[in-house]
């Protein structure tokens, strides 16, 4: 790889991990010089008893947890941040605590954007517009092994009304501190850790692949990569092995730390814009269209495709880059496969109908800049009808 004629990498985050890690994390969080907090999260894990675990853990530090907020749904909502926003004003905070999957990090991040600069979350869309530190601290604990939002400087939140999923990029929305405690991603169910899993794949994957891509970025991914094929399985199929959903922890949060400079491309750009139109989940967005866009990419940069086959297991001794770029796609579909997931979008309950529109979404989604090979709106309606119709599961069948 030759070296781009710029790059710079940073991953301002701090992040712990480890196995127990509750029992010591209020210190870590005192020593941001913060006092009193809002938990943003959602329903499920304060019925499941996670968000009370995390609490408890607090329970004797000096941190005043003054309320928990727990309205966030499945995908992040423009409306939930503002009333988010509003609460944390209410009470005072300093520190808002995300606790959860992708969702309540990123409406962690919205918060805050609305929180310091006023307004509405709607008035602050686009690069550059986040151009200073905000006003609290924030600390992310996921209890899923997908996003990286810990890690990212971005948020994606969907606006319900346009039926659109909107990107707010920015370094200063970066956690300050990202907790990685294993214990707490047990509860997940197999199918949740699959579609979380294939997220942070395909992350790291397009990470590799992005036009933006650097010498730090391609270390991150490639480790990345090996971690997640080898310990999604075990994580999935067997769920309380906690080495398993370590291993996953972190190769997640690599994963995300990876892309935070590249970015992504047509595979997350299909994603967010399935999710927009019609509601499907984001990890098995990526997951049914990681292979096709994989497809999609690999006449541009083969070489870099051994490489990721090689960070899969895959022997690529003899074969040519094209070659190793089809075993590496293989063994994404059969990775998604093995895990119980759905593998075309027919079969995942996107209707024929919506194919076009969001083909037409997915085109002005900003992950398109990056995507190592330009489409036109042609390109990604064939790319999403292959998808639909599970082109690649009557290949590898």
């Amino acid at each position: 790889m030759m070296l781009p004629d710029y790059f710079e990498f940073s991953l301002p985050s701090r992040v712990i991990a480890g196995r127990g890690l509750l029992d010591s994390m209020a210190a870590e969080i005192e020593a941001l010089g913060v006092t009193k907090g809002m938990v943003v999260t959602d329903k499920v894990l304060q019925e499941a008893g996670v968000v009370r675990r995390v609490l408890d853990a607090l329970g004797s530090s000096s941190l005043e947890i003054a309320y928990v907020f727990d309205e966030v749904p499945p995908d992040s909502d423009t409306e939930i941040v503002q009333k988010g926003a509003e609460l944390a004003r209410e009470h005072g905070v300093d520190f808002l605590l995300a606790i959860g999957g992708g969702s309540s990090m990123d409406t962690a991040k919205g918060i805050n954007i609305v929180y310091t600069l006023g307004g509405n979350i709607l008035d602050h869309q686009g690069a550059g517009v986040v151009a200073a530190p905000l006003a609290l601290k924030l600390v992310a604990i996921p209890t899923t092994s997908g996003t990286g939002s810990e890690v990212t400087g971005v948020a994606v939140i969907k606006d319900r009304a346009q039926n659109l999923k909107l990107s707010y990029p920015s370094p200063f929305l970066t956690p300050n501190l990202s907790i990685l405690i294993p214990e707490l991603t047990l509860s997940m169910s197999p199918r949740l850790t699959a579609a979380t899993g294939m997220d942070a794949l395909t992350h790291a994957v397009e990470a590799y692949l992005s036009t933006n891509a650097d010498p730090f970025s391609d270390g991150l991914a490639l480790h990345a990569i090996k971690i997640i094929c080898q310990h999604l399985p075990a994580a999935t199929h067997n769920g309380q092995d906690l080495e398993a959903r370590y291993q996953m922890q972190v190769g997640a949060c690599i994963a995300g730390a990876s892309f935070t400079y590249p970015l992504v491309g047509v595979v997350h750009a299909s994603a967010h814009a399935a999710g927009g139109v019609h509601g499907l989940h984001h990890g098995l967005g990526c997951s049914i269209m990681l292979p096709y866009g994989m497809e999609f990419n690999l006449e541009v940069s083969p070489e870099r495709y051994r490489d990721i086959a090689q960070a899969m297991g895959i022997d690529v001794r003899g074969l040519s880059g094209e070659e190793a770029g089809w075993k590496a796609i293989e063994k994404v579909w059969r990775l998604a496969k093995d895990c119980g997931l759905p593998t075309n979008l027919k079969d995942a309950g996107v209707p024929q109908e919506a194919i076009h529109i969001i083909a037409e979404v997915a085109l002005t989604d900003g992950a398109m800049v990056t995507n190592p090979r330009p489409a036109e709106l042609e390109d990604l309606q064939q790319l999403m009808q292959q998808a639909y119709e599970g082109a690649l599961d009557q290949k590898f069948a």
